[in-house]
């Protein structure tokens, strides 16, 4: 998507974008894990990810010189088997426009030709690792696509790899550990259903249990300590922005949306977040107060050892040998 970042989720109609890129900075330990889905890569949650923000590629467009922002260029490196090191570039689409395929093949020779490599014997472009996550899809969009180029000795052709939203299950994305996608599986909600709910506030049961799911297993990684009450309350934070933009003009939706999650849900997070803070404070205050206490036993030791040294050198001077 073509875009101006911005951190204020709230402040640029690019939310979509904003909240995929801005968790991407956020859950930088999870992009391995949305890397090895889409490319079929082994990566481990220790790999080193270096983030490439305001990666711009420069295409041609009818005579005109256009700067476009990828929506993440990412390059991950470990010592696996042996080391690895690849470069991955991912762009978000609302729905599976084809148009998509252009601008990746655009994007990608960009890329590449912004990053020839002179050799001995010519010149070498290197293209990066392309896939497209679409976050709202039907029966007749693509679910995988090539790019082909066409050079005087022949064709050659790559895969580019295609996420579906509608292809995920609430199970699959966390047992894979794809929190990068969470944020955007209320787009399982359709159009229609969301129709149905402005009109008939019964038909927000569906939303509000989907939401609730999300929490409760969100809240059975923070027990595993796999994340913090921050992390909890700002991938809620991330859904609510996600809502606020995906219900459009339904107000009756928003107001639902407003009322559930800016209730008890977020409450409920920094609730926990304040209780985890407390906690934590208390652990300070123990381990000052237990080291105030071995501060003061080994000044008491000191001076006894003092004293005993004195007594000792006053029975050495009158003579006496004290074995």
């Amino acid at each position: 998507m073509e875009k101006e970042k911005k951190n204020d989720l709230k402040s640029t109609d690019k939310v979509y974008d904003s909240v995929f890129w801005t968790g991407i900075n956020k859950f930088t330990r999870y992009v391995p894990m949305l890397v090895n889905e889409a490319f079929g890569e082994h990566f481990t949650m220790n790999a080193e990810v270096e983030i490439l923000p305001g990666k711009q590629v420069i295409d041609i467009n009818e005579g005109k010189r256009i700067k476009r922002e990828v929506d993440a260029l990412i390059r991950l490196s470990e010592e696996l088997e042996e080391p690895v090191s690849h470069l991955y570039h991912f762009e978000l689409e609302t729905k599976g426009k084809k148009s998509i395929f252009i601008r990746i093949a655009q994007y990608a020779l960009a890329h590449a030709f912004a990053n020839v490599q002179e050799l001995k014997d010519g010149a070498e472009i290197f293209i990066p690792r392309s896939a497209v996550v679409f976050l709202r899809s039907d029966s007749k969009d693509v679910k995988k696509f090539r790019i082909y180029i066409k050079y005087p000795g022949g064709r050659v052709s790559y895969q580019v790899p295609v996420l579906r939203i509608k292809d995920y299950d609430l199970d699959e994305i966390f047992e894979k550990k794809l929190l990068l996608l969470l944020p955007f599986y209320v787009f399982n909600i359709t159009d229609k259903e969301l129709d149905e709910m402005d009109r008939d506030v019964t038909k927000f049961d569906r939303l509000k249990g989907i939401i609730d799911n999300i929490y409760v297993r969100l809240q059975e990684m923070m027990d595993t300590d796999e994340l913090d009450g921050n992390q909890t309350g700002t991938i809620m934070l991330y859904i609510r922005n996600v809502l606020d933009k995906l219900t459009g003009k339904r107000e009756n939706v928003r107001k639902g949306v407003e009322e559930y999650m800016g209730g008890y849900i977020i409450e409920t997070i920094f609730d926990k977040m304040a209780q985890e803070k407390d906690e934590l404070n208390k652990v300070i205050e123990d381990k000052n107060k237990a080291l105030e206490k071995e501060k003061i036993e080994n000044a008491e030791l000191k001076d006894e050892n003092k004293s005993l040294r004195e007594e000792l050198e006053k029975y050495r001077k009158q003579g006496i040998v004290i074995s």
